[in-house]
């Protein structure tokens, strides 16, 4: 994500969305990939206060619901005006709207991705004829 958005012309050719940009991180969760609520909205605040114009964050738990703690911290920063781009889970299985929270919070971006079991073909209509003419 940070290469996507930052990074600088390169002899490769590319360059980020916004090469100019300044990116914070915050480590929230352990060795075992586990956190707390307290640990998400803390760093969501902190995010907040440190200035950031837009906080991305690939965190959730399947929950669902815009009042789950890690929800209204998110929803808080996001009327304040700061936009929220949140991973919105890995539980597809559990339904169509069935969101990880804290993407779940109110004015929120959820963004998710899906996994294709059918790979998808163009064909393509040709005619071949081999003559004199």
């Amino acid at each position: 994500m940070a290469g996507i958005i930052a990074a600088q012309p390169n002899e490769l050719g590319f360059t980020g969305a916004a090469p100019g940009a300044t990116i914070g991180m915050y480590k929230v969760s352990g060795c075992g990939g586990t956190t707390t609520n307290e640990m998400i909205a803390a760093a969501i605040n902190m995010a907040y206060e440190a200035g950031s114009h837009i906080i991305s964050m690939s965190a959730g738990d399947d929950s669902g619901w815009s009042s789950d703690p890690w929800a209204v911290s998110a929803s808080r920063v996001a009327a304040a005006g700061t936009p929220l781009i949140i991973a919105n889970g890995n539980s597809g299985d559990l339904g169509l709207w069935y969101p990880a929270t804290p993407a779940s919070g109110r004015e929120v971006t959820a963004v998710g991705s899906v996994e294709n079991t059918v790979v998808p073909m163009l064909l393509e209509r040709g005619l071949y004829a081999v003559n004199n003419g």
